[in-house]
């Protein structure tokens, strides 16, 4: 008999528009033990199902649907302002150094990066 407490999995939300790379992700996720309670494709169904589900951890891609702009980081705002204890991993995919640093720099400002 083991003296470790059993605890419950994380409860994970994924965003990504690119379905084979979210797909993937959660893969990943759910053989490492944690719950994907909710996928979402773009900034403002992120934000929907993270207010439907609450999880501890959200993990988003910076740039997302409907703008490809910075829908994703602009939703882990909100997260950040409505849920502050949730953790948000933002992960860009971006294809030059300074737009992965400016990325950086405006996650860092409002969101756990």
């Amino acid at each position: 008999m083991s003296n470790q407490l059993a605890t419950a999995p994380v409860r994970v939300v994924v965003a990504e528009d690119d379905v084979l790379l979210r797909e993937g992700l959660v893969s990943l996720l759910d053989q490492s033990g944690f719950e994907v309670v909710g996928q979402a494709g773009s900034g403002p169904d992120l934000l929907s199902l993270v207010r439907a589900t609450t999880p501890e951890l959200v993990v988003t891609d910076i740039r997302m649907p409907p703008g490809n702009a910075n829908e994703g980081l602009d939703a882990a705002r909100v997260i950040r302002a409505e849920l502050p204890d949730n953790a948000i991993l933002c992960c860009p995919r971006m294809s030059t150094s300074t737009r992965r640093w400016s990325c950086s720099a405006a996650a860092t400002a409002s969101a756990t990066y």
